[in-house]
Parts: C-alpha cells; sequence; structure tokens
C-alpha cells in the first residue's frame, strides 16, 4: 500500500488534485474520485456532482485494477449532461450547458435518472412511480 508523505495538491474546500487517470501526482497508486477528486477538465475543476461521482468511481475502480495487473491506466473522461434538482413538487435544472428545464419536467428528469442509475430493476419501477406521480401531484408547469 502506498504511502504518502509531504504535502499533496488540494482546492480551498479540500479536494484533491488528480492526474487524469484520477491518481496523485506523485503517487502513481494512489486515486481519488468523487467529492474527494478535484479534476480538471478544459481549464476548470468539474463541480462536485453525482454524475461525475459514478463515472470516477468507475473508472478509478478499473485503474486500480489495471495498476495491479501492471497494465497502464486509462484517463477519466467527464461528460456533463447538466444538472437538476429537486425542489419538494417542482425541479429546476440546465442540461448540456445551454437548456434550462423546470417543473415538472425537471422533478420527473431528476427521479427518472435516480432511477435509472440503480442495479436493481425493481429499484428502477419504484423510481419511475415517483416520477409519474409527481407529474399528476403538480398540474401543470411554472
Amino acid at each position: 500500500m502506498p504511502e504518502i508523505k509531504g504535502k499533496v495538491g488540494r482546492l480551498s474546500d479540500g479536494r484533491l488534485k488528480v492526474n487524469r487517470d484520477l491518481s496523485l501526482p506523485g503517487y502513481p497508486g494512489v486515486f481519488a474520485a468523487g467529492d474527494a477528486a478535484a479534476f480538471e477538465h478544459r481549464g476548470v475543476f468539474l463541480r462536485k456532482a453525482v454524475n461525475f461521482a459514478w463515472y470516477e468511481g468507475k473508472r478509478a475502480g478499473k485503474n486500480i485494477l489495471r495498476r495491479r495487473r501492471g497494465k497502464k491506466t486509462t484517463p477519466f473522461r467527464p461528460f456533463d449532461a447538466g444538472w437538476v434538482l429537486p425542489l419538494r413538487l417542482t425541479g429546476i435544472g440546465h442540461l448540456f450547458g445551454h437548456l434550462w428545464i423546470q417543473g415538472r419536467t425537471a422533478l420527473f428528469l431528476h427521479y427518472f435518472m435516480c432511477g435509472f442509475r440503480n442495479y436493481r430493476f425493481t429499484n428502477f419501477i419504484g423510481f419511475a412511480r415517483l416520477a409519474a406521480d409527481s407529474l399528476r401531484r403538480t398540474g401543470h408547469d411554472h
């Protein structure tokens, strides 16, 4: 197990600055992902977001296995589809860097994506029901 000695690069919020493969500079056997990682993409650090955490975790795990098998690690390639926040009976979001959504559509999308990421089909169905119920309960978009 690698031991970290000395300082490592951090952002002001405490996240660790990582390389393209999510390893810590100077510590090729140590990886960070999600809210622990500060990943720079196109000159800015990615925001803390479930989507990035999900895919960073997958890439970091695969890179740990690759490193253990003596293979070269592969870079993390982020895709930013945007964000959606649920707000009780409505929601708001910003998709693909230019499309604002709000109201029932945003709330539906939030619950749908929560279910889509679930490993079990029964959980997905549960979130799909929440999404459908949110459309029925809220009336019309604002």
